[in-house]
């Protein structure tokens, strides 16, 4: 299934939609051929593939919070890192993004994060043997 997802509710428009200059330098082919271009700034990208992680369809006032902190638990957990990409700042700033991803409840988030860790683990083990 493909990843949808709708930008219109996201207030500030300079921060999704920035200067191509800001994301490939001045002599990539990019730049040449559309110097005053703008491209979808890559943290704004991020959010979007990141309500995938965290099992949060939509980015609210209400919730941005619970995103981050489910942001972190994956990192963390999943990942192992320790030093994400995104930071609270750029959730907050993402409010109004929604996906077709289907939100799930934090008691589902936390076995989905679990499973796979357990299966993290064992595969390690088996790689032991």
């Amino acid at each position: 299934m493909s990843l949808n997802y709708d930008l219109t509710k996201v207030e500030d428009k300079d921060w999704i939609w920035i200067p191509i200059t800001e994301v490939y330098g001045p002599d990539s082919y990019h730049v040449k051929n559309d110097p005053e271009g703008k491209v979808m700034n890559p943290r704004m990208e991020a959010l979007i593939f990141a309500t995938m992680s965290t099992d949060i369809g939509r980015i609210t006032e209400a919730n941005y919070e619970e995103f981050y902190q489910r942001y972190l638990i994956w990192h963390r957990c999943v990942l192992g890192e320790t030093n994400p990409y995104l930071k609270l700042e750029d959730v907050k700033k993402g409010i109004g993004l929604s996906t077709n991803v289907h939100t799930a409840t934090m008691a589902a988030f936390k076995k989905d994060v679990w499973k796979r860790v357990e299966n993290i683990v064992n595969q390690q083990i088996r790689e032991l043997n």
